[in-house]
């Protein structure tokens, strides 16, 4: 399961928190003089994973049981669907 399924209200405020930092840098810069955005493609490439293992790094610990409980819930889907399978069949 990926890390940010599981975060909910706690992804929401980290990025409320990066967005409200953003924004005051765009205020800042334009106190000084202007803002001007980076091209949408370079920006990505500077600061998509640097954000993603930020974000990923503000996240509570996982508990140990996390993964166990999904895996059990996917195996008892598959043996739902398998069972469902076996009854069309007939």
């Amino acid at each position: 399961m990926p890390a940010w399924w599981r975060c909910g209200n706690n992804a929401s405020r980290v990025t409320a928190e990066f967005y409200n930092c953003a924004v005051e840098v765009m205020r800042g810069a334009e106190a000084i003089d202007e803002y001007i955005a980076l091209p949408q493609q370079e920006a990505f490439d500077i600061e998509y994973w640097s954000l993603e293992e930020a974000k990923l790094k503000r996240l509570p610990p996982e508990k140990e049981l996390d993964r166990l409980t999904h895996l059990h819930e996917t195996q008892v889907d598959a043996a739902r669907v398998k069972k469902v399978e076996e009854l069309l069949e007939v």
